[in-house]
């Protein structure tokens, strides 16, 4: 388990604009978890990442994986938390990153992956934060690197055709509470 060091988490100060689509088959990432195994794994790769790096920012907000038969997201660190890659310009550090579990430049993504990632995860946080589908980017569409994150075979149409799909036009309002 990863102590919660509030303190060691860097708070962002600006409202996310970009969501940021990653696998977890990068670098500084142990080997055994590049690949997923229909077993929970993300509990056992955060408390792996803290003890190498003694940080507890696992550099997603969000983690996907295959549990069994289906795909679960997980909050891996608060989302107005900095999310900071060596090689993503800095605008970028505050944008909402999910880690999908799984090395995408071996695997196919399942279509079910597609659905899960747009209904349960992009959906929702593009509605909540007023954030137009063009804004959800891979990790290599924004990398100083020469890199494939989230891997070759993962589409970025077909992520963004999931996440309209679930979308609707009009805008969430808050009733106020008198």
């Amino acid at each position: 388990m990863i102590p919660l060091r509030i303190s060691s988490l860097k708070t962002s100060d600006y409202w996310p604009t970009h969501i940021v689509i990653h696998h977890t088959a990068e670098d500084g990432v142990p080997e055994t978890f590049k690949f997923d195994n229909s077993k929970f794994q993300t509990g056992l790769l955060q408390t792996k990442k803290y003890q190498l790096t003694k940080n507890p920012n696992t550099k997603y907000n969000i983690i996907i994986e295959r549990i069994g038969d289906d795909f679960h997201p997980i909050m891996s660190q608060p989302l107005f938390t900095k999310c900071e890659w060596e090689d993503i310009p800095e605008e970028y550090h505050s944008s909402v990153h999910v880690g999908i579990l799984g090395d995408y430049d071996m695997d196919i993504p399942m279509t079910r992956l597609y659905l899960v990632l747009g209904f349960k995860v992009l959906f929702p946080l593009t509605r909540m934060f007023r954030l137009k589908v063009d804004r959800i980017v891979f990790h290599r569409d924004i990398s100083n690197q020469d890199i494939t994150c989230p891997g070759e075979l993962f589409d970025l149409d077909k992520v963004r055709m999931f996440a309209r799909r679930f979308r609707k036009q009009q805008s969430l309002y808050r009733k106020s509470s008198s």
